[in-house]
This record gives structure tokens, sequence and C-alpha cells, in this order.
């Protein structure tokens, strides 16, 4: 059996650390590699620097899990707690199977909590690392319950392609079909959206507008919990260099209301998702989503909805959206928020107050923007 040593991150790790990044993003060279890894824990205004535990075998960095930094508001009075994301779990190819993942998890945890961090979050679970993430003492807060638009010419394009996949050569047809009628990243939006009738009120821009967004946040305010969003939060989240974004600003005398898209940069498709959003009236969110809508130049839109308000589902209906099956095949699977209390202890071990929010689904308010997914 292989000995391993598990340490927390050094700055002197950091060019191993890099390396075995690359099992992560196998299609990333090694500048984004550096870039997201610099974004996401060295300019994170949520941390001093990056919160990583790392496993080496031989003196070589062979595994590693990362927490992102981030900071809840638990209502409308202004407490806040840091809890940290779990995220960039990676073991070398070599060393899989060995029980690593589970290994590094619990020295993490009983570190973190020895360093007195609280409960940890999860946003990033997939069907390989669910079964494993519960048994060992993770509790789904609640599912995603994702919604999705998917545009009329790209379904008709991919169920040719499904029909004809069934048959010897022609399934090279149904594919050829279906690459031509997808888009690939903003490109196809910022046309549309540039010829579509304008409306003086909206506009879409590439850039976020870190105050302003972060004021009407403010102005709005929320009894549910979610992630600071403020200036400070807004300058940094939309510097993913894995990510391009467009912005849809509702703006009379000033900046009534946002929606904000996301899409893999180097994606081969326009599979664009509603990462944020914020808005002072109803009707101006309505309005956005609506134009979007209508605009066209995607292949699909999606949303999280699980703690979306009915009025608003209704208008998602409206529109076209429908749920979205996410089980990938395994109906055990939900795709969703995750949490474990400190140290890897139930929730019930948690203080009172945090184990209230994080059992009860009711007290949330998910975006899709508080995971590193996006």
């Amino acid at each position: 059996m292989t000995d391993y040593e598990i340490t927390r991150y050094r700055p002197e790790l950091r060019p191993g650390l890099l390396a075995l990044r690359r099992h992560l993003f196998p299609g990333d060279d090694e500048r984004r590699i550096e870039s997201y890894f610099q974004w996401k824990h060295e300019d994170n205004p949520y941390s001093a620097g990056p919160i990583a535990h790392v496993a080496l075998s031989g003196g070589e960095v062979v595994g590693a899990r990362a927490f992102q930094g981030a900071r809840w508001r638990l209502g409308n009075e202004g407490a806040t707690a840091d809890w940290l994301n779990a995220c960039d779990l990676i073991v070398h190819p070599a060393h899989r199977g060995k029980g690593l993942y589970h290994l590094l998890m619990r020295h993490a945890l009983a570190d973190l909590a020895a360093r007195g961090h609280g409960c940890t979050l999860n946003w990033s679970a997939n069907p390989v690392n669910f079964g494993a993430s519960l048994r060992s003492g993770w509790r789904l807060v609640l599912p995603y319950a994702t919604w999705w638009l998917e545009a009329a010419g790209v379904r008709r394009a991919r169920r040719l392609a499904g029909r004809l996949g069934r048959w010897p050569v022609a399934w090279r047809v149904g594919r050829a079909a279906y690459r031509m009628v997808i888009h690939q990243g903003f490109g196809a939006l910022d046309a549309a959206w540039s010829r579509h009738s304008p409306v003086v009120s909206l506009r879409l821009e590439r850039d976020p507008r870190p105050d302003a967004m972060g004021e009407l946040v403010d102005a709005g305010g929320s009894p549910l919990v979610h992630h600071v969003r403020d200036a400070t939060y807004y300058r940094w989240r939309f510097r993913n260099p894995r990510s391009d974004y467009r912005f849809v600003y509702w703006i009379e005398s000033r900046l009534e209301g946002f929606v904000v898209l996301q899409v893999a940069r180097g994606a081969r498709s326009a599979d664009l998702r509603i990462v944020d959003w914020e808005a002072s009236r109803p009707d101006i969110l309505e309005g956005m989503l609506s134009r979007l809508v209508r605009a066209g130049g995607y292949d699909s839109l999606s949303i999280w909805t699980a703690t979306l308000p009915g009025a608003f589902l209704e208008v998602l209906h409206r529109e076209g959206f429908v749920p979205r099956d996410e089980t990938r095949g395994d109906l055990d699977y939900q795709p969703g928020l995750m949490a474990i209390g400190p140290g890897g202890s139930d929730l019930h071990s948690a203080t009172a107050a945090d184990s209230s929010l994080l059992r009860d689904p009711a007290r949330w308010r998910l975006r899709m923007a508080y995971s590193d997914a996006y």
C-alpha cells in the first residue's frame, strides 16, 4: 500500500499543484490553469490565500482538495457566516482507487475544524462521488431543480441525430446536421440582440457594473440565506478565466434589474446559463427574460429554480422552460447543494443557528453564481 503524506498547501507546493490540475482541466493550457487558480484562490476576497490540502507521494503532489472562500448573508439583519465551498478535488490517475479521496477529505475537514472553520458546503457533487459523499457524512440541503429552454432548431436537429444514430453511416449525416445549427459562445446572442427591435431601458453588455449591481441587491434585501453580493464580490466573481459572461441591464434613472449569463470559454455550443439576477420589480425580471427568449442566439437557456417564487415559475413555464432531467440515468443522484458539519461531523453537531439554516431548504436563495462551476 502506498504511503501518503497529507499536508496543508504551502507556496512551495504551487508548481506541483498546478501540474496536477492538468488532470482536472485537460483541455486548458498552462496559462489558463494558473490564471484560474490565481483568480479562485489567491485573489479571492474571502480568504487570505489558498485553502487546500495536498497528498504527497515520494515528495510529488499526487492529490489535492481545495476550498474556496465564501461569505454568506444570513437574512437581512446583517449577520454573515464564512462557510467554505469544497472544490477542485484532484487525484493523479496513477493513484486513483487507493482511498486517497477519503483520506484527503478526513484530514482536510479535521484540520479546518481545528483552525476554527465551521460547516462546509459543496456545490459540485457528480454521479461518481455523490453516493460516496452521502456515506461519508455530507447531507443534501436541496436539489437545484434545473429548468431549461432548448432552441427549436437545435431540438429538431438533436432528435434527427438521435434517430439516424441507430443506422450505419447515417449517423454522420445526423451529426453534421446538428453541428450546422448549433452556435458557439455568445457570438450569435450578440448579433441577435443588435438585430432585435431595441428597448430603450434594456442593454446587453460584456462587463459587470459592480457598484450599481451591489446597490440593487442591497436595496432589495432578503430574509433568505444568500452569498454576499456587494461591489467587492461582483468585481471579483466575473473575472473567472474559464467562463465568458454577458450582462443584461434594465436601466431607468438608475439600474433597476440585471441578468447574468454564462457560457464556458471555448465551448462549441451556446448553452447559456442564467447564473445571477436581481430586479426591483417582478415585471422587470419578466421583461428581461422575455427579451432574452425572443432575441434568440442561444442553443439553450438554463436556470436553477429550487428557490424561485411560484409566480416566476409560471413565467418560465409560459416562456417554454421545462424541468431538465439531470440524473444521468442514476435515479439516486440529485445534483444540489450539500453540506457537512465541522470536522466532518453531522450537521446536528453544528451550532444551533447553522444547523437550522443548513437543514431547512426553505431558508435558502440559490444562484448558479454561488458555485465554482460557472
